[in-house]
């Protein structure tokens, strides 16, 4: 009975220990995360790059359209 209860007192250190040396690395891959969620919620929607797609274009189109009259009336 002592030998089991000395075998989990050290398999229990053995955990304790790797749990130790894994602290570090998930903290560092939760600030990896939390930054990535940060950069994530600043980038534009789908519905804001549809309509600067669609303003742009509606601005070609009109600068083609003044040009098109300009070459008309000369």
């Amino acid at each position: 009975m002592e030998a089991r209860v000395a075998r989990l007192e050290s398999d229990i250190g053995e955990i304790k220990d790797l749990l130790r040396r894994l602290e570090p690395v998930l903290t560092k891959t939760r600030d990896d995360v939390l930054e990535m969620k940060g950069r994530v919620a600043q980038m534009p929607s789908l519905w804001q790059i549809a309509t600067t797609m669609l303003a742009i274009n509606a601005g070609i189109v009109a600068v083609a359209s003044m040009i098109v009259a300009l070459l008309r009336s000369v």
